[in-house]
């Protein structure tokens, strides 16, 4: 059953294209999307209604842990994003200027770096304290093993289409 379920998530994910690359947008974007078949961009809405399902159906909430579990769950992913927007600004620029950074600049750069990883693994921390007062602990496990599953899901059938590959049930 579970396999069935797995699967049929991964087809309707190909169906509205999220099968292709998930990327974080440039400062003028705040949210995920990706592209589909024809280079089309996705609405975040989309991909997070797909990953909502998914984790949905393999943690097997409980209506009341639902209306308690995804407040703080999209609160944790929010705050994550943050951070990763400010990894990749970090990123972008060290690889832009590195030839030109001073000693003092990496320097500054580095602490940063540390900051935000630091800071990262708070809100985890966090995370999984709050979850530990709504949802078993077994359910936590499961969560973090689903989140695993659906990027190994999403990176498998890009894996398998290409970026450009054809959609489920054409005949190309």
């Amino acid at each position: 059953m579970k396999n069935i379920l797995l699967h049929t998530t991964v087809l309707v994910m190909l169906m509205v294209g999220s099968g292709s690359r998930l990327t974080a947008q440039g400062p003028h974007h705040d949210t995920y999307s990706g592209e589909n078949h024809q280079g089309e961009k996705i609405p975040e809405e989309k991909i997070k209604a797909l990953k909502v399902a998914f984790l949905t159906s393999r943690l097997n909430l409980s209506t009341a842990e639902a209306q308690v579990f995804w407040p703080v769950y999209n609160a944790y992913q929010d705050a994550k994003m943050e951070v990763h927007r400010a990894q990749l600004k970090l990123a972008k620029t060290l690889a832009t200027k590195f030839d030109v950074l001073t000693e003092a600049e990496m320097n500054k750069m580095l602490d940063e770096h540390i900051s935000l990883k630091q800071k990262e693994s708070n809100l985890e921390i966090e995370n999984l304290q709050k979850l530990r007062t709504i949802l078993p602990v077994k359910k936590i496990a499961l969560l973090q093993k689903a989140e695993r599953d659906f990027k190994i899901e999403v990176l498998r059938e890009y894996k398998n289409r290409g970026p450009g590959g054809p959609v489920p049930g054409s005949d190309h």
